[in-house]
């Protein structure tokens, strides 16, 4: 029989086009064709043409593993894009720390803004992480990731925590906020965040305008994420007053 060259040349073409070196591993692949049938060529090119001419045969389970992991990999390139247009980087694999700054009314004269950390698992398996069930004097119902806050030290160029203690009161009721708390082990899928909550981290008295901050987030079992540093540009009109920055 004969086969025509444009034929050949397009399904190996197609072929190693539309699947990476990772997945051509799931998919069996085999020739349709023997070198004889391609009649009017020399040896060489019946050789070249017959290696050219593999097409894949995959079993509906293949299909499904290969659908799966290619799924996989698209949402984890969207998921990376979209830290990439929103922080400006991209996420390493795995647990990954952010900070989020927006506009906020503290009742704090000189201070608009409000921060707050997440931590995202930019990976492709779950995560376990220790964090605060708790109910607020609202009586709603949440859940966060305990933080510390650091600030930049320019003398000892080094990062400093500004709590006397290492956990930010994180876990402990207190007045006005949390009534009711509960340390637990959450479960973080790919893609899913969780919040240290929100504060006004500028309202703090050991900071001002010019200094350097950054969250420090703890997932559990010692393991900590720190956010990128952000500066403090901003400071209460008012100071020496012990401001609620928290919420």
């Amino acid at each position: 029989m004969s086969f025509p060259a444009s034929r050949a040349i397009l399904t190996h073409d197609l072929y190693f086009a539309l699947f990476s070196p990772v997945t051509r591993v799931l998919i069996a692949v085999r020739p349709t064709f023997q070198e004889d049938d391609f009649t009017g060529l020399g040896d060489t090119q019946k050789h070249i043409m017959w290696k050219q001419s593999l097409t894949l045969r995959m079993t509906p389970l293949k299909r499904i593993e290969v659908f799966a992991f290619s799924a996989l990999v698209l949402a984890v390139g969207l998921l990376e894009f979209g830290h990439l247009v929103r922080y400006g980087h991209f996420p390493p694999f795995g647990l990954h720390a952010d900070v989020v700054v927006r506009e906020a009314d503290y009742g704090i004269d000189g201070v608009t803004k409000e921060y707050e950390a997440k931590l995202t698992n930019y990976g492709v398996t779950p995560d376990i992480i220790t964090a605060c069930d708790f109910i607020n004097d609202a009586m709603s119902h949440g859940i966060q990731v305990g933080y510390t806050v650091e600030k930049w030290d320019p003398s000892t160029q080094k990062w400093e925590s500004i709590f006397t203690d290492d956990k930010s009161g994180f876990r402990h009721p207190y007045p006005l906020g949390m009534v009711e708390t509960h340390v637990i082990t959450k479960r973080l899928w790919p893609g899913q965040s969780i919040s240290t909550g929100e504060e006004a981290t500028a309202a703090r008295g050991i900071f001002a305008v010019g200094d350097k901050a950054r969250f420090v987030v703890f997932a559990g079992d010692g393991l900590t994420f720190p956010t990128p540093a952000f500066p403090i540009d901003q400071h209460p009109s008012m100071p020496n007053i012990p401001y609620r920055v928290r919420y």
